[in-house]
């Protein structure tokens, strides 16, 4: 995102607290900042969490009293319409995903991050429309996006 005169780019964090599963951040870092300037989502921080499948499905137990894995978790912390937000990926569920959709392991991580940043923005995924929307979006962005994702 390129920002205004006078206004500060959005703050990127990513922490990699898998302890078997390495990525380039550096990468990962990019396709954020393209897919937040495309879907114009005002952001003041985005912070994205690399994990085990352990910790996620023990967020999603505890936030979403859900007591299933889960692949990613978007949380908006800002009450205002600038995102502050934090995205869990878990790396292992990324993983089993690739081989089970037959895709690389490069594309499963850039879709959930695509896909964490969508829920950043607002859309849902209850429903099967909403999730034909965000499908679609996915797809889009995963095609115009993953060359420069290079995990």
């Amino acid at each position: 995102m390129t920002p205004r005169r006078g206004r500060k780019p959005p703050l990127i964090q990513i922490s990699n607290n898998h302890h078997g599963i390495r990525v380039r951040e550096n990468e990962i870092e990019k396709l954020v900042k393209h897919v937040l300037s495309a879907e114009k989502i005002p952001v003041r921080e985005i912070h994205i969490i690399l994990a085990e499948d352990e910790y996620l499905h023990g967020l999603h137990k505890e936030y979403l009293n859900n007591d299933t894995p889960t692949d990613v978790m978007s949380f908006n912390l800002s009450d205002d319409d600038h995102v502050e937000g934090e995205i869990y990926i878990s790396l292992d569920r990324a993983k089993s995903q690739a081989v089970r959709f037959n895709v690389s392991f490069d594309s499963e991580i850039a879709r959930l991050i695509i896909h964490g940043l969508l829920h950043l923005k607002g859309y849902d995924d209850s429903t099967a429309p909403e999730r034909k929307e965000m499908r679609t979006k996915e797809d889009y962005y995963l095609d115009k996006y993953l060359r420069i994702i290079l995990l």
